[in-house]
């Protein structure tokens, strides 16, 4: 399968145009005065996809997932909105507390915290912490009980594009036993938390874990031991490919579900993907073109060793605009890297393009420029803020 597309009909490609951060006439300026590649910012962006999540799911504490993007302008703007954050590393929590955010507002969800990182995550304030196995429970509460816990449970999802559930959580048939132990150490033990995939297309799996936790605490409740926290994590979905239903809408049955199940109760979320997903596009250029095997190849200035990193490690499909027209044949796109695994796309459908052609890439916001590299000697696109 394919890892981009070319919207071709006029009305997916006006919807995809919409949701780019910049017009074709604003992105040749901008490449004009920064050169390229370029990823452009919008913290209205930011703040609109916060906004809407927090009025899809009132009363649900939200924690920005920082790996997603942790660009300054992103983490200022959520902490003006209000925004509570999640971290897995003491570099993370360094990067948050720099702009005035308490070590006790932010919430690590490593279940395999290293005993460096925590060690200074606890030393700098931080208190909130998740395990999912007996050993790291050993680990977080060796040397003390002044500490805030959640057991990380797993639910696994085929209809996400990243399972989370694979690498972490606890089974529920292990959770009753672990949150024993838990609250046998003196910590705090507060809750659960679990995360269905990131990317998800469904509530379904939402569904199923917040029943799942229902008679969890219930169990638990009636053996004396009275929980009052879920985190839900995120998964929330933007529109890569396709468009998508509203959040408010997306969100309906999970609220409704929580309001059921979990009154007055002490709700979480982890959203990353979808706070900054719709946040940045990307401006590259056609550096090079040729004819292999009957083939048009165009190579980039952007490749997957940079903002196209999401293709190999999000397994992200990404929608690639152009401003020319005409007949659409399928076409190869290269990054700029000697490497021949560098491939954006091998069978996208494009127009012609000519040397200095400009594309443009929407929903470039997460897992695009953290894990972009300089191999080969290649700068990673540079991050403009337009608003």
């Amino acid at each position: 399968m394919d890892t981009t597309i070319s919207p071709e009909a006029p009305r997916a490609r006006a919807y995809f145009e919409r949701l780019s951060t910049v017009s074709f006439v604003e992105a040749h300026s901008l490449k004009k005065k920064y050169g390229g590649p370029l990823l452009v910012l919008s913290r209205s962006r930011v703040r609109e996809s916060y906004r809407s999540l927090t009025r899809a799911l009132p009363n649900v504490r939200i924690f920005y997932a920082i790996k997603s993007n942790p660009h300054p302008d992103i983490l200022k703007t959520l902490k003006e909105e209000g925004a509570s954050f999640e971290v897995a590393s003491y570099g993370e929590l360094k990067q948050i507390m720099q702009f005035g955010v308490p070590a006790r507002d932010i919430l690590n969800t490593q279940p395999f915290l290293s005993e460096y990182d925590f060690t200074q995550c606890y030393k700098a304030g931080q208190r909130w912490f998740v395990f999912d196995n007996a050993d790291q429970l050993n680990r977080l509460t060796r040397g003390t009980n002044d500490i805030d816990l959640l057991l990380r449970l797993s639910f696994p999802n085929r209809n996400c594009q990243v399972d989370l559930s694979y690498k972490f959580g606890a089974t529920i048939k292990e959770a009753n036993a672990l949150i024993k132990e838990a609250v046998a150490t003196g910590a705090r033990v507060h809750g659960v938390s679990f995360h269905v995939g990131s990317q998800s297309y469904t509530t379904k799996n939402y569904l199923k874990a917040l029943v799942a936790v229902r008679r969890l605490f219930d169990q638990l409740q009636h053996e004396g031991i009275l929980l009052d926290t879920v985190d839900i994590g995120g998964g929330f979905p933007v529109p890569y490919t396709r468009p998508l239903p509203s959040i408010e809408h997306f969100s309906l049955p999970i609220r409704r579900k929580i309001y059921e199940l979990f009154p007055g109760m002490n709700i979480c979320a982890e959203p990353g993907r979808f706070i900054c997903g719709l946040a940045q596009t990307l401006i590259t250029s056609v550096n090079g073109k040729n004819i292999r095997r009957g083939v048009p190849w165009y190579y980039l200035d952007d490749g997957v060793y940079n903002s196209f990193s999401g293709k190999v490690y999000d397994h992200c499909v990404y929608s690639i605009l152009t401003e020319r027209t005409g007949v659409y044949t399928k076409s190869v796109l290269a990054g700029p890297t000697c490497d021949s695994f560098d491939i954006v796309s091998e069978d996208i459908m494009l127009p012609r393009l000519e040397i200095g052609d400009i594309l443009l890439v929407p929903a470039m916001g997460a897992y695009s420029n953290v894990s972009s590299t300089t191999y080969n000697g290649f700068s990673q696109a540079k991050i403009i803020t337009i608003d």
